[in-house]
């Protein structure tokens, strides 16, 4: 059996991810050179770090940070369990995107994880939604998980995409519609 490349992998999870978002929004998102790692090993001025944290490079405006995790055999039924590894990969991946965003002002973490031939699941802060509280309703199925005391709003990562409403997404500005 041929080796997988994880790095290659992980690029090309980013890449499809890139280019669901650049569609629907008709903006453009791409792959941060070094998947993030140069906002993690170097300090950076804050609008760079803007830019370069999380693995996607997201338009101006764009209110989250991403961190895209893709083809980890996670099985998420072991998030109910009570210690595993699966809870605790995904817990590292929630981690990591909270301290991502920290190196930016007024961002909020968003991760994107894509399990081998399935549809990508998001992980986006219940504290997210506080400007938009009736927004859950929308979607056909969610969870909440909790990790360190933080929730986290899990769905389908298309049905966010396509029935949560552009300003969910992005700040207003002048001339915005």
């Amino acid at each position: 059996m041929a080796r997988i490349n994880s790095k290659k992998k992980g690029n090309r999870g980013e890449l499809i991810i890139c280019k669901i978002l650049s569609d629907h929004f008709g903006e453009t998102f791409n792959r941060v050179p070094a998947s993030g790692a140069i906002s993690t090993i170097h300090k950076l001025s804050t609008s760079s770090a803007k830019t370069l944290a999380g693995d996607i490079i997201c338009p101006d405006l764009f209110k989250f940070t991403i961190e895209n995790k893709f083809g980890y055999e996670i099985d998420l039924y072991n998030l109910f369990q009570k210690d595993n590894g699966d809870k605790k990969k995904i817990g590292e991946f929630l981690s990591q995107s909270i301290v991502d965003c920290g190196k930016t002002v007024s961002m909020s973490p968003m991760v994107i994880y894509t399990r081998t031939r399935k549809k990508p699941l998001v992980f986006l802060l219940e504290e997210s939604f506080s400007s938009h509280k009736d927004i859950i309703r929308q979607l056909d199925q969610y969870m909440v998980f909790n990790h360190n005391n933080v929730s986290w709003i899990v769905a389908d990562f298309v049905e966010v995409l396509v029935k949560f409403p552009k300003d969910f997404f992005f700040e207003k500005a002048n001339g915005w519609i």
